[in-house]
C-alpha cells in the first residue's frame, strides 16, 4: 500500500488532520498504516473517525471507508463485502475492493474458484493472494507463473517469496532464497 513505507507516511497523514480535522481520508490513511502494523485498537479508532466523516467525500471515498470500517470496528464480513461489491462496481479504477474480497473468498470462505474469478476480472489483484487462491485449487503451474511475474515487476516480499517456497516444494524442486534489495 505504502511501497514498503508505511510507518513513514504517520507524520503527512497526522499533519494532514492538523490542517483539518474532518479530512476524512488521513484519518483512513492512519487506520491503514496502524492495521498493517499490528495496533488494531489504534487502527479501529481511525475506522471510526473516519467513518464518521465518510459523507464528505465521494462515493468511492465513502465505500472504501465504509468496508474499511466493517472490517476492523463491526467484524461484520458480510456488511464489509457487500459494500465491496458496490464500491467494485464504481469502475475500473476501483481495484482495491476485488482485492478484499480476492482475500475474503480464498482466506474465509475457501472459495478459491470465486476468489480466481474476482481476480480475473479487476483491473489489479495482490499477487499473493491470488496465488494463494490457485494453490488451494492444486494449480501449483499457475500460482508459479503468478509469482514469477510478480517479483519480475519487483513485487518482492516475504508472502511472495513463502509461497514460492511452497510452490517448490510442491514441486519437489529446491528453493533458494535471495535476499533481494528490494524488500522493504
Amino acid at each position: 500500500m505504502w511501497a514498503g513505507k508505511t510507518l513513514q507516511c504517520i507524520p503527512f497523514l497526522e499533519r494532514a488532520i492538523a490542517l483539518d480535522q474532518e479530512f476524512g481520508a488521513a484519518y483512513k490513511g492512519l487506520a491503514e498504516v496502524y492495521s498493517t502494523v499490528g495496533e488494531s485498537e489504534r487502527a479501529a479508532d481511525y475506522a471510526s473517525k473516519a467513518y464518521n466523516l465518510r459523507d464528505h467525500l465521494s462515493e468511492p471515498e465513502r465505500l472504501g471507508i465504509t468496508s474499511m470500517y466493517h472490517q476492523m470496528v463491526t467484524g461484520s464480513l458480510e456488511e464489509e463485502m457487500e459494500t465491496e461489491e458496490l464500491w467494485k462496481q464504481e469502475g475500473p479504477s476501483a481495484s482495491s475492493p476485488s482485492n478484499y474480497l480476492l482475500f475474503n473468498y480464498s482466506t474465509y470462505f475457501g472459495d478459491y474458484e470465486r476468489a480466481v474469478e474476482v481476480a480475473k476480472n479487476a483491473q489489479t489483484y495482490t499477487p499473493g493472494t491470488l496465488a494463494g487462491a490457485y494453490l488451494g485449487l492444486n494449480r501449483v503451474d499457475e500460482a508459479k507463473s503468478i509469482l514469477d511475474q510478480a517479483i519480475a515487476r519487483k513485487f518482492d516480499n516475504p508472502n511472495v517469496r513463502g509461497l514460492l517456497f511452497e510452490v517448490a516444494a510442491l514441486q519437489g524442486e529446491a528453493f533458494v532464497w535471495h535476499v533481494s534489495s528490494t524488500i522493504e
